[in-house]
């Protein structure tokens, strides 16, 4: 037992292992204390210091990671000297930090919409995951993206190579695909919480409003004065920008929410603040529009034919009969003078002139709505500013205007436009339309006397905390217009989310500040930006979204922007440059500075030239950016103790060698986003994913991962469980290749049926109703061995156990086996005969606690984590690896021993050493007397394998033959190790008897250390013969002759006589002797096509279930489309006899139905037992196979070793000598 010591961590009293450090003995008692080169994983590195803390007694800060724990020690780790310390630390591991933590654009949009994030995911087809990541921050992207005046792409660096990003055009895209889909992305409103916001305002602050408020939980109720929702959307916006079935389908979406609306409710007039709180409502939010105009100021300005912008499309909206004159100006230059004239324009003007008082450059309406009213011919007057307006009988006949020049910026920042003495001009108009300005209308005191309780400011808006829109004032918030003044509408929709969100604090009692900015590094302005990082990126024109035709568009209000194309889409989308890091929102680094509050900062040189990253990144899935390494080595550490590749270079930052692996375990300890995965040769996209805990489905290890998905999509896989065998680690085909398929393939989407020589799309209740029909015309025959099932280890537990289930007791039939299985069949049949264990006795950890192992074959291919092990095994643990191939591989290099045997005579490799061992009695007599039989036939069968035979036939020399016997005799604990895809290939089963005997002889069978470890190439190979797929075994290798004690479950009528393997099968339905055969699709037949299809066509009924065409799909006679393995719940075994839970990471295409509900309905139809759920399923399977004791979530969320059960949650993960059949018979 380790010695245990106490000491005190910041006053609280614990007890830790002496071996432990402070900072381990700290985290296991909820004691956090920061480091950046620290990892469970690794020796203390003590590179980043940021662990320090002060102990008593001691002059200087040490690094907790480093020091050990002592009786009595007192250690304070968060101190105000330590905090300043770690706050200096991380300041100056920035000084060579070079990157963009958020990208310019995301910082400019005043929601701070994740720009860079849906735009990724438009650019991986992810539409409607897109607009839901819009809609976290901006509730009406349709509106927007076609009215916001963007200001990210102003700050676009894209604007550097050619020009900026087309940001708004995708953001409208993503939406219209959502509108068009039929599926509206709207928040889960989650339990009422008893509290009633009321929304005086129904544009776009006040929507937000309601939208963010509903999300939270809280009651909204609108008051708006127009007889319709939508403020200046509606009334001030013309419909060839926003056209109002859209708008419309926007606010519908937030109303289904459970938002009341009470409109031609005006503020003032209909209700008061006074009277909403005797309503009963908490808090309320003001959110009304700038509908008041600022008058021109100028002689003339109230004649006929004069009129207010703001009025002038008000009353068009609202279908008022509004006339235009022949000849139109209008004076202003924002986008309410560009909307009132295009709309003039559109009601029959003959001639519309826009004088504005500046240069265009200053114009403050969108660049595009300028372009597109000069296109559709709209005259504009610019340096020019009205002085007068000239009437006759009170209407208007002339505009006097004076010419200016620009002088000094003004507070805005713009020139000061300065009169020119003389230049005043007259030109002929019919009608004037002013758009200089607005304000708010605000009330008096008089109207409602809260008005005096408000804060109002000189530009007649109210005060209040821009962080939280709060007023200050019983509960009532503002925002939009009503605050800033005329602004836009993406920052009216920021301010109903942020007040929401304040609103929500503000009823928890809560301080109703946001939390705190987090820390940001930006490469620079395009003032200070390094301009030569854009130097080597190709130019690609901007897409440009399609328009009506000049001369079609100004006679119609119907809308002139048609939007981008999804081709267009796609291809827009791959020109983001992805300023921000990949690593943000999981970067430690950055969660540091944020903690310790060290200020953003510009760094606007790199360490190192963008432009020779290229020649740094040749890895095929990992990207190193040198410019983000903070030195810590946790990669180059791990890569060399743990992994034990040496892949990683590191001078002053890492490079990845050819040793790579591409186990990705880099990625994943890589504190910044100095390393980060590459998918199809680009960098990971930055988004806030989803994860999904789940199992690898690529080999037998059964390693946890996490998936990290967004919509139907597996985008990336890291590690899981560091308490599993894996540790947390992965392996190529785990991470980067083995999920490619469930969107890189043709999947099986609809259920089909042969009609003909064609198979045709039918409904799922046709397809099984015509499968059923035809089983039974087939049973009536009662054809002797007419049927057969072939199960895969690529289904799961519950599909492969229903499938046998069928089988025997609706067919009628024990002809019953599984693709992918191959030898494992027979290993595992001899595992349960000679020790009474039908499966892997020991756990994959216990590989690397031997003090040698030897093994046969190319392990990588086969499990990768296994060969991992053995590398830990030889390198990190110091001890023996034996390694016997006839060809190279990638432990080849690792090995201490390295036996070169001629291809095909590995048989005679083993047994050889068997023969020394037993002729020079190496062995432990009296283990083998007293715990096995058939040591005397062993002797007879090994002798004819002399010294001199295996040398020749191997090609060892005798000398390494006896030295390698005698150290397997002699070491106390062997790993005896066995890829059962090179026996299969290269060998025979002769190979796993040898192997197994030579483990037995040398007493490496049931110890903790070491042992014996068949590794089967395919996930589920285990579980398909625990689920009974099998001639000769029932589920939980119930035998043939023991099938009664099932009988309460499966009745006394099934089948007992064994039944036909997969070669046999395969060769009776060549024959034509298997009239229905039900196929499990998958991959992994041996067969060649050619085998495989001719047998699979004289099948008279065969029915394919696969999610996706496979060889026997081609000759089916029904497919049956179902789900991955990834794609539902349920669970597979491991090669050690570890359950785990599958949960769904993605969704199935098309009609594709869970594996095992497929079987089930069949079997139902067939008046076979009926199964609901999936708990149905394993429920009997717990019955029915005794060491699945018990598939409660809870069990399985541990993956149990068999056998558990609900008094053994854990399971056994090891069978010592004492469980095993006594006497265990050698395999002859």
């Amino acid at each position: 037992m380790a010695e245990k010591v106490t000491l005190t961590i910041d006053g609280k009293k614990i007890t830790a292992d002496a071996s432990m450090t402070i900072l381990e003995a700290a985290r296991q008692n909820g004691i956090n204390i920061p480091a950046l080169c620290y990892d469970p994983l690794l020796a203390p590195l003590e590179n980043c210091r940021l662990c320090i803390v002060s102990i008593e007694g001691e002059e200087q800060f040490k690094a907790s990671c480093g020091t050990l724990v002592k009786e009595g020690m007192n250690v304070v780790t968060n101190s105000d000297e330590i905090r300043a310390t770690r706050k200096l630390l991380l300041d100056m591991l920035l000084d060579d930090h070079y990157g963009d933590c958020v990208p310019p654009c995301q910082q400019t949009c005043p929601a701070h919409i994740d720009i860079q994030g849906y735009i990724a995911l438009i650019r991986e087809g992810q539409y409607l995951e897109a607009v839901k990541l819009i809609k976290e921050r901006n509730p009406m992207p349709a509106t927007i993206g076609r009215v916001c005046p963007h200001t990210c792409e102003f700050a676009c660096r894209r604007n550097l190579v050619d020009e900026a990003l087309a940001i708004n055009p995708l953001k409208r895209f993503a939406s219209d695909i959502e509108r068009k889909s039929g599926t509206r992305i709207l928040p889960t409103v989650p339990e009422e919480s008893g509290k009633k916001v009321a929304i005086i305002g129904g544009g776009p602050a006040g929507l937000s409003a309601a939208y963010y408020l509903r999300s939270l939980g809280h009651g909204a109720t609108i008051f708006e004065s127009l007889d319709k929702l939508g403020g200046m959307l509606r009334y001030g916006i013309p419909e060839y920008r926003l056209p109002k079935a859209i708008l419309d389908w926007e606010i519908d979406g937030i109303l289904s929410l459970g938002v009341e609306v009470h409109t031609g409710k005006k503020w003032g007039k209909d209700f008061t603040i006074e009277d909403l709180k005797k309503q009963g409502f908490d808090a309320i939010f003001i959110g009304i529009g700038a509908w008041a105009v600022r008058k021109l100021g100028v002689e003339g300005e109230d004649l006929d034919g004069v009129i207010s912008g703001v009025t002038f499309l008000k009353d068009v909206a609202a279908g008022k009969d509004v006339k235009v004159a022949d000849r139109v100006a209008i004076i202003g230059g924002g986008n309410v003078a560009i909307d009132a004239a295009r709309t003039c324009l559109r009601m029959g003007a003959k001639e519309v002139t826009i004088v504005y008082r500046r240069s265009r450059k200053e114009m403050p309406a969108n660049p595009e709505e300028i372009d597109a009213a000069e296109h559709e011919g709209i005259k504009m007057h610019f340096l020019a500013a009205p002085v007068k307006l000239h009437g006759e009988n009170g209407k208007l006949k002339k505009l006097e205007f004076v010419r200016m020049e620009l002088g000094e910026p003004d507070a805005s920042g713009r020139r000061r436009p300065i009169p020119i003495e003389g230049s005043e001009t007259m030109i002929d108009v019919d009608q004037l339309i002013t758009a200089i300005g607005q304000f708010p209308d605000l009330l008096t005191p008089e109207e409602d006397k809260y008005m005096e309780k408000l804060g109002i400011t000189r530009w007649k808006t109210f005060e209040a905390d821009p962080d939280t829109m709060y007023t200050g004032k019983e509960g009532i918030f503002v925002g939009g217009d009503i605050y800033h003044g005329p602004l836009t509408v993406i920052t009216a929709l920021a301010d109903g989310r942020k007040a929401a969100y304040a609103i929500d604090k503000y009823f928890k009692g809560e301080d109703l500040k946001p939390p705190k900015e987090e820390f940001n590094i930006s490469r620079g302005s395009f003032e200070t930006i390094d301009k030569s990082i854009f130097e080597g990126i190709p130019k690609q024109e901007r897409q440009k979204m399609s328009e009506l035709e000049v001369a079609e568009r100004v006679k119609t209000f119907a809308e002139v922007e048609l939007g981008l194309t999804e081709e267009q889409a796609l291809e827009e989308a791959k020109r983001c440059l992805l300023c921000g890091c990949g690593a943000a929102y999981d970067c430690q680094f950055r969660k540091l500075l944020t903690e310790y509050e060290v200020e953003s900062r510009e760094q606007t040189k790199p360490r190192v030239d963008y432009n020779s990253l290229e020649e740094l990144n040749t890895s095929e899935f990992i990207v190193v950016d040198p410019n983000k390494c903070i030195r810590c080595q946790r990669c180059v550490t791990v890569c060399t103790y743990y992994e034990c590749v040496g892949a990683i270079d590191f001078t002053d930052w890492p490079t990845v060698n050819e040793k790579c692996i591409a186990c990705g375990l880099c990625l994943d300890i890589c504190p910044t986003g100095a390393l980060l995965e590459k998918i199809e040769g680009r960098v990971v996209d930055r988004i806030r994913w989803d994860e999904i805990r789940g199992v690898c489905t690529h080999c037998a290890c059964g390693c946890s991962l996490i998936f990290q998905t967004k919509g139907n999509r597996i985008m990336w896989v890291k590690g899981n469980d560091k308490d599993a065998f894996d540790r947390n680690y992965t392996c190529k085909q785990g991470r980067f290749r083995s999920f490619d398929y469930l969107w890189k393939k043709d999947r099986l989407e609809n259920p089909m049926i042969r009609k003909g020589k064609r198979l045709t799309k039918v409904e799922w209740d046709a397809a099984l109703d015509w499968i059923v029909e035809n089983l039974q015309k087939i049973r009536e025959k009662r054809v002797k061995d007419g049927f057969a099932v072939i199960g895969s280890t690529a289904f799961s537990n519950e599909a492969n156990y229903l499938l046998q289930r069928f089988a025997r007791n609706v067919l009628g039939t024990n002809n019953i086996d599984a693709v992918g299985l191959n030898s494992y069949s027979d290993v595992v049949d001899m595992l349960g005969e000679s020790l009474g264990v039908y499966g892997m006795p020991q756990p994959l950890s216990s590989l690397e606690e031997a003090a040698a192992a030897f093994v046969v074959g190319d392990v990588e291919e086969c499990a990768p984590i296994v060969a991992t092990a053995l590398r830990r095994l030889s390198n990190h643990h110091g001890k023996e690896l034996i390694l016997a191939n006839h060809k190279d591989d990638s432990l080849k290099q690792y090995a201490d021993r390295l036996l070169n045997i001629k291809k095909g005579k590995a048989v005679d490799l083993v047994n050889g050493l068997t023969s020394i061992i037993l002729s020079e009695e190496l062995y432990d007599t009296s283990f083998l007397e007293k715990n096995t039989t058939g040591l005397d036939k062993l002797k007879k069968e090994v002798a004819k394998f002399t010294i001199e035979t295996v040398e020749k036939e191997t090609g060892v020399s005798a000398d390494v033959l006896v030295d390698i016997a005698r150290l397997l005799a002699k070491v106390p604990d062997v790993s005896f190790v066995l890829p059962l895809d090179y026996m299969e290939k290269f060998e025979n089963i002769s190979l796993w008897k040898a192997v197994f005997n030579l483990a037995l002889v040398t007493g490496n069978i049931g110890q903790k250390a070491g042992g014996i470890f068949p590794l089967p190439a395919y996930a589920n190979s285990q579980g398909a013969l625990d689920m009974g797929l099998s001639p000769k075994y029932y589920p939980g290798y119930v035998t043939l002759s023991q099938v009664d004690t099932l009988k309460d479950v499966y009745g006394s009528s099934v089948p007992k006589k064994t039944g036909l393997r997969l070669d046999k099968i395969l060769e009776n339905a060549k024959k034509g002797k298997i009239k229905a055969l039900y196929v499990f699709g998958s991959p992994y037949f041996t067969q060649t096509i050619k085998e495989l299809s001719t047998a699979l066509k004289k099948v008279d009924f065969l029915i394919v279930q696969s999610p996706f065409p496979t060889h026997a799909s081609k000759a089916a006679s029904a497919i049956l489309p179902c789900s991955a393995l990834l794609e539902e719940n349920g669970t597979i075994t491991s090669m050690e006899r570890r359950l785990s839970k599958l949960n769904i990471a993605c969704a199935s295409p098309g009609k594709a139905r869970p594996d095992w509900e497929i079987v089930a309905e069949i079997m139902a139809k067939m008046g076979g037992p009926k199964y609901e759920t999936l708990e149905d399923v394993q429920s009997e399977i717990s019955k029915v196979v005794n060491f699945y004791g018990s598939m409660d979530p809870d069990i399985l969320e541990g993956k149990p070793y068999w056998p558990f059960s609900s008094k053994d949650k854990a399971g056994k993960a090891y069978f010592e000598l004492k469980d095993f059949n006594k006497p265990i018979s050698f395999l002859l």
